[in-house]
């Protein structure tokens, strides 16, 4: 299972990387040059947060607290380590990088984009700065599904592998949904940010795949 996603990836990085830039640029392009998607996203978020109960905004801030900088970045610290006592120095490589290259990458977009936040916002997170994309949905998709990416291959059990690929689903998905229902993103910001995180978490393990690494040895 090890080499055969690895080969997949790398045989097919051309179709995905490929794939994932159509999938951003048709995103951006709906959300700067179409008021249509901007009415739909108005009315989702809306909806979203008419159902919202003080027990729900709990949870839902609980769950985005799992992609939050702070997290994320001690999680993609602690895997770092962890894959390097274990010798896995692409993995490791690929993990450190993706973290501040999807931070670096969303914060440029938004600067470029400026699309402001939700109505409901201010009166349910208060997240500050622009909303295109979603920063805690790239991150989701960044950390945790390379980290979920790098346990399936090394993993020799179907069961495990389906378990730990919808644990990971899971979790990116609830995260995106939680910025919704909080009033933070629109879906279209979380559907970008999923793609951006997709896009970079690609880019780094290509990228770290071609690393050469030189070969340790110890003379007596």
């Amino acid at each position: 299972m090890h080499l055969r996603l690895g080969n997949f990836l790398m045989s097919h990085r051309v179709l995905i990387v490929g794939s994932l830039l159509a999938l951003w640029t048709s995103l951006t392009v709906a959300v700067t040059e179409f008021s249509s998607v901007d009415h739909l996203d108005a009315v989702a978020s809306e909806d979203a947060q008419e159902r919202m109960t003080n027990q729900s905004t709990s949870w839902a801030e609980h769950i985005a607290n799992l992609a939050s900088t702070r997290t994320a970045l001690a999680v993609t610290i602690v895997g770092a380590i962890v894959l390097l006592f274990r010798r896995h120095w692409h993995a490791a490589i690929a993990l450190a990088f993706v973290f501040p290259i999807t931070q670096g990458a969303v914060q440029l977009v938004k600067l470029v984009i400026e699309r402001p936040r939700p109505a409901g916002n201010a009166a349910m997170t208060d997240a500050q700065g622009f909303s295109f994309p979603s920063a805690h949905s790239a991150t989701s998709v960044a950390v945790y599904a390379t980290i979920a990416f790098i346990l399936i291959r090394a993993s020799r059990h179907g069961h495990s592998r389906v378990a730990i690929a919808t644990l990971a689903a899971a979790l990116v998905l609830a995260v995106g949904l939680s910025r919704v229902l909080l009033g933070a993103h629109y879906p279209t910001d979380v559907l970008a940010g999923w793609t951006v995180g997709a896009l970079v978490a690609s880019l780094c393990w290509l990228a770290a795949a071609r690393i050469p690494l030189p070969r340790l040895s110890v003379s007596v």
